[in-house]
């Protein structure tokens, strides 16, 4: 056997090993997912490791009969803000959510009623059950680096800002920000938008599919 020969076989040999190793762990993470219904959200479920699916279940057609429909993982997008959304389709009807708070509705108890779920890696896109935490406005504008928190402070200034409160289509409030500016960097969508349906002008009830109102106003 040739030099060369030998090293392409070690090679070869290595490189199944690591395709081996690889599908264990894969294997062992398949082990320890563990699934969830959503909540408000019939047919679908979310995962511990952020993923989220659609289940087999049974539809009626457009042409009136019963069907069978198979479930799927479905795929994700990341929006502006760096964050992952997922979107739904029950009953004709589409919905957007976050995939950091699906995960963390479903998995980890907010006993404190805090707002808003914390990225403690500070990778917005690692949904990891373990990777989350339910925490106040403040420590999730306070955590990372100061570059951030200095930004976040002129931003969230208290004579600058107003509170705003974030409300799902069936009038509950699912998340509130201590400005609208802090608001667009945690979902995604547009602060000129939120203003306006904040301040109710014209064709705008809603922004990015939620309902947005000032903190001082009644619900």
């Amino acid at each position: 056997m040739t030099h060369a020969s030998l090293c392409t076989g070690i090679g070869a040999c290595e490189l199944a090993a690591t395709w081996m190793r690889w599908e264990i762990n894969l294997i062992e993470l398949d082990m320890d997912e563990i699934w969830k219904d959503i909540k408000g959200l019939n047919g679908y479920q979310v995962s511990t490791l952020g993923n989220v699916r659609s289940i087999d279940r049974n539809i009626i057609g457009i042409n009136g009969f019963p069907q069978k429909r198979k479930g799927k993982i479905l795929s994700q997008s990341i929006i502006n803000s760096g964050y992952l959304i997922v979107s739904f389709k029950v009953n004709s009807k589409t919905y957007r959510r976050l995939v950091h708070r699906l995960v963390a509705e479903a998995f980890i108890p907010n006993n404190k009623n805090y707002p808003q779920v914390n990225h403690k890696d500070e990778c917005r896109t690692n949904n990891n059950v373990n990777n989350l935490e339910w925490c106040t406005s403040k420590y999730n504008c306070n955590y990372g680096n100061i570059k951030i928190r200095s930004k976040l402070s002129h931003i969230n200034h208290k004579k600058l800002s107003k509170k705003v409160l974030m409300i799902d289509e069936n009038d509950n409030i699912i998340n509130s920000f201590p400005s609208i500016k802090e608001a667009e960097r945690v979902t995604g969508i547009k602060n000129y938008n939120i203003s306006r349906c904040c301040h109710r002008r014209k064709y705008y009830l809603t922004a990015g599919g939620y309902k947005w109102k000032l903190h001082d106003e009644n619900i």
